[in-house]
């Protein structure tokens, strides 16, 4: 509804006017015309002090029938402002419009009568006033005066095309409403005051995915449409997934959040339907994720929900990705003793993100050096047998197989010890030992052992002997320990990492002995 400006009058000396005086006394109250402040520090780009507003009445806006005026808005800063460490006044000035409920409508340029001042009345066409007191102006409804309804905001700005939604309507001349509808659908509603509106959204499949405004129809008229009163029917549209990965084998439990699930008629996972699913509100679905058979590597789909109006776009935020279980194809070294702390090379697929590696029953950790590759220490075992290795990612744990067992032996303890320092050295008297690998030979350079008729060698990084002083060991003879570890190998006695250590006692010519009591391990 256009208003126009009934009469304007300056009181400058008692000229009479077209339009009802000021009323004492009226219906309501004077509203102050003021703009925010977040819309004033826009205006002066700083607020140090307080802002001071002159708002300067110019009478009724002849397009909107609504009241405008000039305002002048300005503060001061200090310090670093204008002038170095003076003081410097920041103004602004602009043209503004607001309803007949003092909501600030539009800045504009500004008008180009400068407004009288301090005495400065006018009024519109239903008796309503606009009137400057000192640096403020302000309006006054005309006693019994109603006005057209306007919506200023909704409490929810878009929803499911299933309707039934929770809505607060807030804005003013709400009163005497008689309709609200959304686009063309009228609704019924709860008036709770003259500023607020309650309705349940109505459904409306055939708009989704595009705004229809919001109006409220009174006696007076209908309210002006604008950005404020949109509500947009959305298709299904999913904003996030609680769980991102998850096995192919599917049961991960998810929430999917977004807007328009209202009436869900059914959630995918790319072209795989969730068997079940569980509606909580329009932005909250909770489901099982289904089984993915197919996949023979990791696999990412787009999660959807299809509801009576449509399927939402796919997006980077409907994203779920199926992860195959790790393959272990082979274990290296094999073989380790009892006492554990053997490096063990896993080789295989779908090792990454891998979370824990298992001997048997024993849990230990490792980081991935790449899909196919990792390596852990050997935890100690529980007994001489062989155990199946395990590796577990999001996407499940390995399956057993041939491939991925490791055997716990007994540690070789050699009993006797012949040769002289810095020449071969030869352990034997080994056990556990088969035939043929009864007995060890040091090399003078001390880096590997050969087995005896295999043919098969250890090599083996040796610290330096140790002098600790005769100790345990004869008179006139030294005790030397040896220790380090096995770097490579053929040997089936021991791998990489094992321990090898023991305590000799050399003559003063460098024969060697074994120390009484003790064994020389490898």
């Amino acid at each position: 509804m256009i208003r126009r400006l009934l009469a304007v009058a300056v009181v400058t000396g008692g000229a009479t006017l077209a339009a009802p005086a000021h009323v004492a006394g009226a219906a309501a109250p004077a509203i102050a015309l003021t703009i925010p402040s977040s819309v004033a520090y826009g205006l002066l780009g700083h607020s140090c002090t307080p802002v001071q507003e002159n708002v300067t009445a110019e009478g009724f806006d002849p397009t909107t029938g609504f009241p405008a005026a000039d305002v002048t808005v300005a503060t001061t800063c200090s310090g670093s402002g204008k002038g170095g460490g003076g003081h410097a006044t920041y103004t602004a000035s602009t043209g503004a419009v607001w309803d007949d409920a003092g909501h600030l409508l539009t800045l504009g340029a500004l008008t180009s009568t400068p407004g009288a001042g301090p005495g400065f009345t006018a009024f519109d066409a239903y008796g309503n006033e606009e009137y400057q007191s000192g640096t403020t102006t302000y309006f006054q409804w005309a006693t019994g005066f109603v006005p057209v309804p306007r919506v200023t905001g909704l409490s929810v700005t878009s929803g499911s095309t299933v309707g039934g939604e929770s809505e607060t309507i807030s804005g003013s001349g709400f009163t005497n409403a008689g309709r609200v509808q959304f686009g063309s659908t009228p609704v019924a509603f709860t008036v709770v005051d003259d500023t607020t509106i309650t309705v349940t959204t109505p459904p409306d499949a055939v708009t989704a995915d595009t705004a229809v405004d919001v109006t409220v129809a009174s006696s007076e008229g209908t309210s002006a449409t604008s950005a404020a009163d949109q509500f947009t029917y959305s298709l299904p549209t999913i904003t996030g997934l609680s769980v991102t990965a998850g096995p192919a084998v599917g049961g991960t439990s998810e929430t999917v959040t977004g807007v328009g699930f209202l009436g869900a008629t059914s959630v995918d996972f790319g072209p795989l339907a969730a068997s079940s699913f569980t509606v909580v509100d329009d932005t909250t679905i909770t489901v099982t994720t289904p089984a993915d058979p197919i996949s023979l590597g990791d696999d990412t789909v787009d999660v959807s929900v299809t509801s009576a109006a449509g399927t939402g776009a796919p997006s980077s935020a409907d994203q779920y990705t199926y992860v195959v279980a790790p393959v272990i194809t082979s274990v290296s070294p094999d073989i380790g003793p009892l006492t554990g702390g053997t490096p063990v090379t896993i080789t295989g697929t779908g090792l990454t993100g891998a979370t824990s590696v298992s001997f048997g029953e024993i849990t230990v950790y490792g980081v991935p050096t790449s899909d196919t590759s990792m390596t852990v220490t050997s935890p100690a075992g529980e007994s001489l047998e062989a155990v199946d290795l395990s590796v577990t990612t999001i996407g499940g744990t390995s399956a057993r197989s041939r491939a991925d067992q490791f055997t716990y032996r007994a540690p070789i303890a050699c009993s006797k010890l012949s040769g002289t320092l810095g020449g071969s050295i030869t352990v034997s008297g080994c056990s556990p030992g088969t035939a043929g690998y009864a007995k060890a030979v040091l090399d003078p350079t001390g880096t590997f052992f050969t087995w005896s008729k295999s043919g098969r060698t250890t090599t083996v990084s040796l610290g330096a002997p140790t002098s600790p002083g005769q100790g345990a060991c004869a008179k006139g003879h030294v005790e030397y320990d040896f220790s380090g570890t096995v770097a490579g190998g053929t040997s089936s006695y021991t791998t990489a990492g094992d321990p090898i250590y023991g305590t000799t006692c050399a003559s003063k010519s460098g024969k060697l002995t074994l120390l009484g009591g003790t064994t020389f391990s490898l």
